[in-house]
């Protein structure tokens, strides 16, 4: 999935990593920014994993979504057992992208649409189905 951002910058992101580019015209990695990542487990399904990834239009902040299967629900619930976290980002004054606030399980379901809103650079939209 790639990103195009303010001043010929490009982001492409994969798994839980993002790789900001210099731009079209030299694909060399510039930053690499990894999600954080807390307990492991080996089943894929109930690990969290990206969803979306919404930048504001200079790239100051970042709007992810993560959702996963929660392995105790699965078996007692699997009605409730998706879980959802939306995670606001902002660049620090060192520009390094900081965790900024945490929304937990905003939506109930595989969020389908995450933009942001070109007006305010912190404002962003999710949807699900």
């Amino acid at each position: 999935l790639l990103h195009s951002l303010e001043g010929g910058l490009v982001a492409a992101s994969v798994g839980r990593r993002v790789t900001f580019l210099k731009g079209p015209e030299e694909p060399e990695p510039q930053d690499t920014f990894e999600l954080h990542h807390r307990g492991h487990n080996s089943d894929p399904r109930h690990c969290w994993a990206l969803q979306q990834l919404a930048f504001s239009s200079s790239g100051s902040c970042i709007m992810t979504c993560e959702g996963r299967i929660s392995p105790a629900l699965e078996d007692f619930d699997p009605a409730s057992a998706f879980g959802c976290l939306v995670k606001w980002w902002r660049r620090d004054a060192a520009g390094e992208y900081i965790l900024d606030s945490i929304s937990n399980n905003p939506h109930h379901a595989d969020v389908t649409v995450g933009i942001s809103n070109p007006a305010e650079e912190a404002v962003f939209f999710t949807a699900s189905r």
